[in-house]
């Protein structure tokens, strides 16, 4: 690959979409987030959906994911881009923080992780704090409560792996990842970002010289319900939400921010190099499988698994993302064209007409193809990716109507598979949350004409 490649990032203060479409998309997302202020509407909304899908799809409480910590960190990020006095996005975020913060007194946090724990109270708080002083006191005494119970997840016995351990969403990866901006000399959270590094340095380590992916394997006891009796001898996540992306990503998030343990270099490496090496090719370029399952003599077989969709938490997008984060830390120029030409291969089926996500939301929908798009628009000179991104921002305010009451809805498959024959018939649904709902659709359509670092993605790990 030529270097011309591997060092082309668009210009600071260079848009990235066409200013009357991101002045669309800028006036869309402040629609949706002033109705998200409302929080009688989005307690009915749940309740709704609660009654009607028998689903639950938000938490009053700290959920960062589906709850009212998400909210605080999209209204403190509408701060920064939004073309409405600050203040008033800041009072809103405050409110949506203070009552998660409420929430925990009634049921107290114990997990460090993003999704339901002070990792992600904390993101939002910090996030906060960088607008109001005031809230820097709240979070030196939630950080301390932070370093204990990191501590408690590095001390987590041995046994089968569960991705709940070292995932994005809920495990060490997340959690590592929410805290990368944190200074190495930090005396509360510098030894955090250390420990949670080692413990993903500790499982790239493990039984290398017998076996690469070993140390990943989900054996079926360990396996989510959608994948139960699938993979009887266990599998390997490939996916960025749930899978060795994950780490991925995180350790060169901390290595970007100086936090640089022993291993920490080579883990990053040895990740990178196990998905450079499974990546497979078809007409349209580069894919990866969702999954890698063993075999029952233990060798890994890629051909038994689907292909990743065109999505944030399975699929090329966030495997291409993570890797374009290894790559800025190794300088290789190898690992970045295939992240590069994987995301690009992404876009031709997609916009061939052969892929596009039915769901609306970040986690496995279009919203999250914008931001891992923005992200190689902004840091690559991928000419396809740039030419995309207005491309898929039209498509996805497209997909918004002011009739409805967040102003996009949230697409729920069934639950059980339908008989032989028959359509699946999903349910809309109106779901406020950052994940999967409103929160996070107006997130995307505020990062993708801004050249303002979207610091919100932490929580995905895609900043």
């Amino acid at each position: 690959m030529s270097a011309a490649r591997a060092a082309g990032p668009r210009p600071a203060d260079s848009p990235l979409l066409p200013e009357p479409l991101g002045a669309e998309a800028r006036a869309t997302a402040r629609e949706i987030m002033l109705r998200l202020a409302d929080r009688d509407a989005v307690s009915e909304a749940a309740t709704t959906v609660r009654n009607e899908a028998s689903r639950p799809i938000w938490d009053d409480g700290v959920s960062m994911y589906g709850g009212a910590t998400g909210l605080a960190l999209a209204f403190s990020h509408a701060a920064r881009v939004l073309d409405r006095a600050a203040d008033d996005w800041i009072l809103y975020a405050g409110r949506w923080l203070r009552q998660a913060v409420a929430c925990t007194r009634q049921a107290p946090v114990t997990s460090a992780g993003i999704a339901d724990g002070t990792a992600g109270l904390a993101l939002a708080l910090s996030d906060l704090a960088s607008h109001d002083r005031r809230y820097a006191k709240s979070l030196h005494t939630l950080h301390g409560q932070m370093r204990e119970q990191v501590g408690e997840m590095s001390r987590r016995p041995a046994g089968s792996l569960s991705f709940r351990v070292y995932d994005t969403i809920s495990g060490a990866a997340g959690t590592l990842g929410s805290l990368s901006s944190v200074s190495p000399a930090d005396p509360v959270m510098g030894p955090c970002v250390r420990e949670l590094s080692e413990q993903l340095i500790g499982l790239c380590e493990l039984d290398h010289d017998k076996d690469r992916w070993a140390p990943w394997c989900i054996p079926p006891e360990n396996q989510p319900p959608r994948d139960l009796g699938k993979y009887p001898h266990g599998y390997v996540d490939l996916g960025l939400a749930h899978g060795i992306p994950g780490p991925l990503a995180a350790l060169s998030r901390a290595w970007s921010g100086g936090h640089r343990p022993r291993g920490s270099r080579e883990a990053i490496h040895r990740l990178a190099t196990q998905l450079v090496s499974v990546v497979q090719t078809n007409s349209s370029g580069l894919f990866w499988p969702r999954v890698m399952p063993f075999d029952e003599s233990g060798a890994v077989t890629p051909h038994m698994s689907s292909i990743g969709g065109p999505t944030y938490c399975y699929g090329s997008p966030g495997i291409c993302s993570a890797l374009l984060d290894a790559a800025d830390v190794l300088a290789d120029d190898s690992v970045r064209d295939v992240a590069v030409k994987g995301f690009e291969a992404t876009l031709r089926r997609v916009l061939g007409g052969g892929a596009a996500p039915v769901y609306p939301g970040l986690c496995h929908g279009l919203a999250g193809l914008v931001l891992v798009c923005r992200k190689f628009a902004h840091r690559t000179d991928s000419d396809p990716a740039r030419a995309a991104l207005p491309v898929l921002t039209e498509e996805l305010l497209g997909r918004c109507d002011p009739r409805s009451p967040f102003v996009i809805r949230d697409y729920l498959a069934p639950v059980a598979a339908p008989e032989p024959g028959d359509a699946p018939q999903g349910t809309w649904v109106d779901n406020p949350g950052l994940l999967e709902g409103a929160a996070g659709v107006a997130l995307a359509l505020m990062s993708a004409p801004s050249a303002a670092p979207p610091g919100w993605a932490r929580a995905l790990l895609v900043d």
